[in-house]
């Protein structure tokens, strides 16, 4: 079974499930390993903070969600999608099939919305990075 992917967050981050296992190569997963691995609910983070009775959901926050599609298949792709204030409100969506590419695109985002960035300039700073396809350089 491989381990639960490495994280770097900043505090004021729930994790409300973690699934985000650290998959080198898909297509080697047998079919009850990539129904397991490769889903559609991998990760769910939630931007909180201190409030009066502990630890509440900042209001109009951030949400990080985490999925693989098509689920189960090795040919997809993770998907990381970060809304604001609401499932209605998607400010950045990265597709890469790479974990760890993904991982450093959670602790960028993370990083930024910590240092008080725009939502508008976390949008602009993925519209600048390039996704992966399958097959290109630098998949594992």
């Amino acid at each position: 079974m491989p381990d639960l992917m490495p994280l770097r967050l900043p505090s004021g981050w729930m994790i409300a499930f973690n699934r985000f296992f650290e998959i080198s190569a898909p297509e080697k997963l047998t079919r009850r390993e990539k129904d397991a691995h490769l889903g559609q609910d991998l990760l769910s983070l939630e931007h909180m903070r201190a409030g009066k009775s502990g630890w509440e959901p900042v209001p109009g926050g951030y949400i990080i969600d985490l999925g693989w599609y098509p689920h189960g298949d090795s040919n997809g792709s993770y998907v990381l999608s970060l809304i604001c204030g609401g499932w209605d409100n998607l400010v950045v969506e990265f597709k890469n099939r790479n974990c760890h590419t993904v991982a450093t695109a959670i602790r960028d985002i993370t990083r930024m919305i910590d240092l008080g960035e725009s939502a508008a300039s976390i949008t602009a700073s993925f519209e600048s990075q390039p996704t992966s396809s399958p097959g290109q350089p630098g998949d594992e």
